[in-house]
């Protein structure tokens, strides 16, 4: 773009002198041959410090950069590559963690085989349940009815866990009452030590 600019400039300069010498200086312009050929002329001439002459391009950066700069950027590029280590990792660890509960969720496979509308690719259990709500037609009725089955069965594993937690309860207290009663002589185990795994296991059911 800027060679075509110049070269309009120079036609349009060249077109204005024409028409002044034409009709003002009415000078006898020599023809292109007989002018003398325009050559290059070399503006600058690259020459090589000195100073350069004996040193390797290491030790003129080394020179040019300050050893502060160096070690400065040489922590950085440890944080960085410590950073990235550390993300990629975390990386690795999250998608095993999710492969292992898509393995326990039997996904995708489980996706695929609803997808393809068969249930041979189902887990038994689930494929059974399926099975046993066809043949009530996939009713409403009977899901409720299965609903109502489920919170009654909680209604009474709830009981049986305050049960439990009750008669865990009297036992500490009566065993607190006969070591406070018979001090040194009672030689029975603490009940929060013989009893500390029944009471997990009813936390754990809660």
């Amino acid at each position: 773009d800027n060679l075509k600019l110049l070269e309009r400039d120079c036609m349009t300069s060249l077109s204005k002198y024409e028409k002044e010498n034409n009709t003002v200086y009415l000078e006898r312009l020599p023809s292109a041959d007989a002018l003398v050929p325009i050559v290059g002329a070399q503006l600058v001439k690259s020459t090589v410090p000195e100073f350069l002459t004996s040193k390797t391009p290491s030790e003129v950066f080394t020179s040019v950069v300050p050893d502060t700069s160096a070690r400065a950027l040489s922590r950085y590029t440890d944080m960085v590559d410590t950073t990235a280590r550390e993300l990629l990792d975390r990386l690795a660890g999250s998608s095993d963690d999710a492969r292992i509960k898509l393995r326990q969720w039997e996904l995708p496979d489980l996706l695929v085989a609803l997808d393809s509308g068969s249930a041979a690719g189902l887990p038994d259990a689930l494929r059974a349940d399926l099975e046993e709500l066809s043949k009530h037609n996939g009713s409403l009725t009977h899901l409720n009815d299965i609903s109502v089955q489920i919170g009654e069965c909680r209604r009474q594993a709830e009981a049986s866990l305050a049960s439990a937690e009750d008669m865990l309860k009297g036992e500490a207290k009566e065993d607190a009452e006969l070591r406070d009663q018979f001090k040194e002589r009672w030689k029975r185990p603490p009940s929060e030590g013989l009893t500390a795994m029944l009471w997990e296991l009813i936390a754990g059911y809660r």
